[in-house]
């Protein structure tokens, strides 16, 4: 941890949190192209290996102890924004996954924006 708000992850460790992350945002891929009360819809459960998280309007919901420790947040925290895209609805959750993971393989930077205990903070993570 570099501050209370920033701190550094090893890129090979999160490859494989991505590829999980990958896994269970797929499912979301046949939301995309109705959109459908995407924005409105209910909540979403997204289970992976590693990753836990309910989807809903307020954003993604950490569920899993482990994935909240792997990144220093706690279980109940909403992250409502990853490097300034929402992720408040699968079509936004898949949108923001392609730009910030897909299209940029060599991603340097995270910046997390969540909701917890009702109060709004923001951690960077810096991927070396």
């Amino acid at each position: 941890m570099l501050d209370t708000n920033t701190s550094l992850l090893d890129a090979n460790e999160l490859k494989p949190l991505i590829e999980h992350v990958r896994q269970a945002v797929a499912p979301l891929e046949p939301m995309v192209t109705p959109a459908l009360s995407v924005l409105t819809g209910t909540p979403v459960d997204l289970t992976s290996p590693l990753a836990d998280a309910t989807l809903s309007r307020s954003g993604f919901t950490v569920t899993n102890l482990k994935v909240a420790q792997f990144f220093g947040l706690q279980v109940g925290d909403t992250i409502t924004m990853l490097n300034g895209h929402w992720v408040n609805s699968p079509l936004k959750a898949w949108w923001t996954f392609q730009e910030i993971f897909v299209r940029n393989p060599t991603l340097t930077e995270l910046r997390v924006d969540l909701i917890r205990e009702g109060k709004y903070t923001t951690k960077t993570f810096q991927i070396r």
